[in-house]
């Protein structure tokens, strides 16, 4: 999951730019990361319909960011198939 992994760690480091810290931005990132994470751990645990339940409750370009990383590291048919989102 090197794609997902890489998504979790650019969110946590943006939670600590200074723009995002002048901006108010912190908590946002954060929960993110946090979503990120328990995505990736649901997907681990092949409790797909966590996952899918998660996604579809986030805000759309941080989901739309994690259903690429996973993707990547699972491929389309997977995310097809398992979260019931399609990549083209």
């Amino acid at each position: 999951m090197k794609h997902l992994n890489n998504l979790i760690k650019g969110t946590i480091e943006d939670s600590k730019a200074p723009w995002a810290i002048s901006e108010g931005m912190v908590d946002m990132y954060k929960r993110d990361a946090k979503d990120f994470k328990d995505i990736l751990n649901m997907i681990k645990d092949k409790n797909f319909s966590g996952a899918q339940k998660l996604l579809k409750f986030m805000d759309t370009l941080p989901r739309e960011g994690a259903i690429i990383a996973i993707g990547y590291d699972l491929g389309n048919d997977c995310v097809a198939q398992n979260l019931g989102w399609e990549i083209n």
